[in-house]
């Protein structure tokens, strides 16, 4: 703006003190660089498709256990449990409000996880995680009553704090119960 009225001291003053105090700021970005929105703009678009690509990857893989589900149905074979990959992409789906209860695969996962016995097999992660997709659908008072159950896993003392006592509360390695944990939380 200064240097538009021909005030190039301010001009120069403010640009260096932005450029020195702000480095990482979107204002040094554009000093630095008067492409940064196009680029910005690019960097953006190629993340959508890149997110796009990777969840019709995951909608494949999904269709995949669905189909497998209802051919194990069919047949009569063993409890029906859709695996934490199934609950993770109805987490993003739901996240992204992009979940289709309407669509006949959902509806159908849906309906596994609702019912009672399967509940009782999820990990206190994937209990998290369905809790968050049902409150998505509305399902509010389920969505209330699985949080419930995860609830009563919790443990409390004053050396270690608040944790899920329990081998449902799924650890790595790498992340200990930190996945679990954060699911709980959200």
């Amino acid at each position: 703006m200064y240097d538009k009225i021909g005030q190039y001291p301010n001009s120069n003053f403010y640009k260096n003190k932005i450029l020195q105090e702000y480095p990482d700021s979107e204002f040094a970005m554009m000093i630095n660089n008067p492409d940064y929105w196009a680029e910005l703009a690019k960097i953006n678009e190629n993340a959508e498709k890149m997110y796009a690509d990777a969840m019709a990857y995951l909608k494949t893989e999904v269709e995949k256990e669905y189909n497998g589900l209802k051919k194990r149905e069919q047949e009569g074979n063993g409890v029906l449990v859709p695996s934490e990959q199934v609950i993770r992409y109805l987490y993003i789906c739901a996240i992204d409000n992009n979940l289709d209860r309407k669509n006949a695969m959902v509806s159908y996962l849906m309906r596994l996880l609702m019912k009672h016995e399967n509940r009782s097999a999820l990990t206190i992660y994937e209990k998290a995680y369905y809790s968050i997709i049902l409150h998505a659908v509305g399902e509010k008072r389920k969505a209330k009553d699985l949080l419930q159950s995860i609830r009563e896993y919790a443990v409390y003392s004053d050396e270690m704090g608040l944790y899920l006592g329990t081998p449902r509360a799924r650890y790595s390695w790498s992340s200990y119960k930190i996945p679990t944990q954060v699911a709980v939380v959200e």
